[in-house]
This record gives C-alpha cells, structure tokens and sequence, in this order.
C-alpha cells in the first residue's frame, strides 16, 4: 500500500517509531510508494462543492 501524501507517510513513521505498527511494514510500503518527493503535502476529500454543501445542511438537521 503505498503512501498517499506526506502527512500520511509522517504519521505511520511516528507510529513505527512508537512501536505501533512493524518497522518491516512501514519499509514495504515505504518501497510501494513510487517518488516520495511527488506525494502532496495532504490528500482533501473527493466530494464535489455541490455535495459538501448538501453534506453540511444534512448534518445540521
């Protein structure tokens, strides 16, 4: 599972380094993310402006 943005890859780093998940796995997917130097600082959500509104009004009620 390769990473998807930075903050993600800072995250997982933190919790290998808190011995939360194995060091191995962070490494594999280290290895799984193609260029490193690509990845986004952060990754936003995949809803349009149209449905977040809607999201937001449903949410309200």
């Amino acid at each position: 599972m390769p990473f998807k943005s930075k903050a993600q890859l800072r995250k997982f780093a933190a919790m290998a380094a808190r011995g939360e998940i194995g060091r191995r796995k962070f490494r594999e997917w280290l290895n799984e993310t193609p260029n490193i130097g690509k990845l986004p600082e952060r990754v936003g959500s995949k809803l349009t402006a149209a449905a977040t509104r809607a999201h937001r009004r449903k949410a309200k009620r």
